[in-house]
Parts: structure tokens; C-alpha cells; sequence
């Protein structure tokens, strides 16, 4: 694969990447009580999210955008996608047993979401 190519695609995997963690974030909020493909989605998709985090378990994503920075000549990083980008944005240095707080947090919020019954509204 051409250098430029292999640039593009790193590219590529970020962005699908960082919407998969928004997908994972912030999914509950508008999917709490509809589409209950996407919501299973969302569901698989967190409790991955939270087997790598508990295990260890580097992203497959993180794992194909560093092949394709490698392939691009470009220099590539360690660590997870999330310390990469986004902590350097957010946090000057953030520990990995923070994303892994962090992603139970945001499942637990998930789950009450899911279950919690929304309130009847009252007549005005």
C-alpha cells in the first residue's frame, strides 16, 4: 500500500475510532427509549468497551490505525487511543486506570439510562 494511501486510512480508523467512543458515550441519551437494534448495538458495544478496559485488551482500531501510521512512515504511539488524542487535548497526562474508571462510569450511567422508567408528565 502506497505511503499516502496507508496515511489516509490511519486517518480513516481515527475518525471511525472517535466516533465509536461518542457512539459509546453519549448513546444512551438518544437512543434511551427507541431503536432497539441500535440500542443493542450500543449495548455490545459498551460491554466491549468494558472487557478490554478490565482486561487490558488493546482496541483492535487503536491496534490498525498504528499499522497504518507504521505503513505511512509516519511515527506511530503507545497506549490507547483515548490517552493519545483526547487526554492530550483534555488532561496533560492521563493515567490509563482513569479511562478504565471512566468506562464503568459511563456504562453505569448507560444501564440506569436503559432501565430507569421515564416520569409521567404532570397536566398543566
Amino acid at each position: 500500500m502506497p505511503q499516502g494511501l496507508s496515511h489516509a486510512a490511519a486517518v480513516l480508523v481515527m475518525l471511525v475510532h472517535l466516533g465509536w467512543i461518542l457512539f459509546n458515550i453519549t448513546g444512551a441519551l438518544w437512543l434511551r427509549r427507541r431503536h432497539l437494534g441500535l440500542r443493542l448495538l450500543h449495548g455490545t458495544s459498551l460491554g466491549a468497551a468494558l472487557v478490554m478496559q478490565s482486561l487490558g485488551i488493546e482496541c483492535p482500531l487503536t491496534t490498525l490505525e498504528q499499522e497504518f501510521l507504521r505503513r505511512a512512515g509516519r511515527s506511530s504511539y503507545s497506549g490507547s487511543f483515548i490517552t493519545h488524542y483526547l487526554g492530550a487535548i483534555i488532561y496533560p497526562d492521563v493515567p490509563f486506570v482513569l479511562v478504565r474508571i471512566l468506562t464503568v462510569v459511563i456504562v453505569a450511567g448507560t444501564l440506569y439510562l436503559y432501565l430507569s422508567r421515564p416520569r409521567p408528565r404532570q397536566a398543566t
